[in-house]
This record gives C-alpha cells, sequence and structure tokens, in this order.
C-alpha cells in the first residue's frame, strides 16, 4: 500500500458537491494517476464531501468505467470528529446548572468566584476564539502564504525524500 499527497489546491469557488467533484477528478488527471490506483479518500465528514464522493464515483463509472464505493472508500478525518465531539461537550458544559457550587473554590492565590465563573461560561470564549479562526480562514491570506511557502520550498529544494530534492506540486 502506498500513500501519497498529490497536491494543495486552493478552491476559490464553492466546495458544494459537483464542483468539488470536478476538481477531484482534475487534480487526479493533472497528477497522471490511473483511476485504477484509486485507493481511498480522507476528508472530513461534511455533508457536502459525501455527495461530492457519490458524484466522482458516479464520474469515474460514466467516464472510465471503473467502480468505486463511495463510502467504502472514504475515510472521514479522524481529528475532525473528534473536534465535533468536544464541541457537543463544551456546548452542554456552557448550560451547566452552577448553582450548587460554593461562592468560592480553589487554592490561593488561584481562587476562582461562582459569578465570575459562570459569567466567563456563558460568554462562551471558545466560540470568540473560533470567530478569530474563521475570519484568518476565510481571508483567503493563509492560502496564498501556504502556496508561497510551498513555491519557496521547491525553489530552495527545501522538500526531500529518502535524502532527494524533490518538488511538491502547485495547481
Amino acid at each position: 500500500m502506498k500513500a501519497a499527497l498529490i497536491t494543495f489546491h486552493y478552491l476559490p469557488t464553492s466546495h458544494m458537491d459537483e464542483e468539488l467533484a470536478k476538481t477531484i477528478l482534475h487534480l487526479i488527471n493533472h497528477a497522471e494517476i490511473q483511476v485504477d490506483k484509486i485507493g481511498h479518500f480522507t476528508m472530513d465528514n461534511a455533508a457536502n464531501n459525501d455527495i461530492a464522493m457519490v458524484v466522482f464515483m458516479q464520474t469515474l463509472q460514466e467516464e472510465h468505467e471503473f467502480d468505486l464505493d463511495p463510502v467504502a472508500h472514504c475515510i472521514h478525518y479522524f481529528p475532525h470528529i473528534i473536534n465535533i465531539c468536544i464541541q457537543h461537550l463544551i456546548n452542554g458544559y456552557k448550560c451547566v446548572d452552577f448553582s450548587s457550587l460554593l461562592r468560592t473554590w480553589g487554592n490561593a492565590p488561584r481562587v476562582l468566584q461562582k459569578m465570575e465563573y459562570n459569567t466567563a461560561v456563558q460568554e462562551d470564549p471558545i466560540w470568540y476564539g473560533w470567530v478569530t479562526v474563521q475570519c484568518v480562514h476565510n481571508s483567503g491570506q493563509h492560502w496564498h502564504n501556504f502556496q508561497q511557502t510551498i513555491e519557496f520550498g521547491n525553489a530552495k529544494q527545501s522538500f526531500m525524500k529518502g535524502g532527494v530534492p524533490f518538488s511538491l506540486p502547485v495547481v
């Protein structure tokens, strides 16, 4: 079994079903991968990815007469699933009834005040962090910087495989 990173690709358009399936096929064709060598895809468990895999597999069937099961050949990205579980825990924690707690608890010098603690939890600091990350993510700047990092690494021969420099494709 062999695993390989084909490319990093910025999607300036919608990440929806058919558009995503077309992009996957384009990248496979660009990398000159024979369809019968395709094994599994790893992606988060967003519904649009599941639908994109169905559309992609249908396209493979129609254009190349090659059959893949979109469920059996899609591996959901485990850290994403863990993140979803953690979000459920955090969201549940914001609703916990703290009325039975003492007014203060902890050990000096770190003594927690129940009112301050309740306020902080109910204001949802995790959400503020998430919004900040989303703003950076949606700016497109991180994609541009990542592409520049790959181009710079290629120019400086920074990427090695078995001690031999190689270039990462930028599509």
